[in-house]
């Protein structure tokens, strides 16, 4: 889904890949704290532990 959502963000708005990463990011950051009403505060460097192991 990662990569299917950055192609999708290059290809309309024309970005390159850091940047259609952080859109990505951010719309995410903010879909999660919309849905969790009891807060989302998970950062970068905790989301990226997961990859690491």
């Amino acid at each position: 889904m990662t990569i299917k959502g950055i192609q999708l963000f290059r290809e309309h708005l024309g970005c390159s890949i850091h940047e259609a990463l952080d859109i990505l990011q951010s719309r995410t950051d903010e879909h999660l704290h919309r849905e969790n009403s009891d807060g989302y505060t998970m950062d970068r460097a905790s989301q990226a532990a997961g990859f690491a192991e």
